[in-house]
């Protein structure tokens, strides 16, 4: 009966240790599970930030470009001489109001 006994505690001692195990193992699990999903909202963050940048970015660059079409027109240079310069063609006169 001694050594039943012993067995017994043992036993019991022995499944105490291994769901003491598990548990601890299904806390770190946990944790390290709700880490994750904490770095991945962060991530996706920061990725429609960038995103919005990026289409920031790409809205400038075409307004630029359609700028640099726009300095480089004939039509706008003549615009730019005539008002800045007073500058006109020779077959043209050239009147200013008082």
């Amino acid at each position: 009966m001694k050594r039943r006994k012993r067995t017994t505690k043992r036993s019991r001692a022995a499944i105490c240790s291994v769901m003491a195990i598990a548990l601890i193992l299904i806390v770190i699990f946990a944790v390290q599970t709700k880490k994750a999903k904490e770095q991945q909202a962060e991530i996706q963050a920061k990725e429609q930030q960038i995103a919005a940048e990026i289409a920031q970015e790409e809205q400038i660059s075409r307004e630029l470009e359609e700028y640099r079409i726009l300095l480089q027109s004939r039509q706008y240079i003549e615009k730019l001489a005539r008002e800045r310069f007073g500058l006109v063609y020779e077959d043209e006169i050239l009147v200013r109001p008082e």
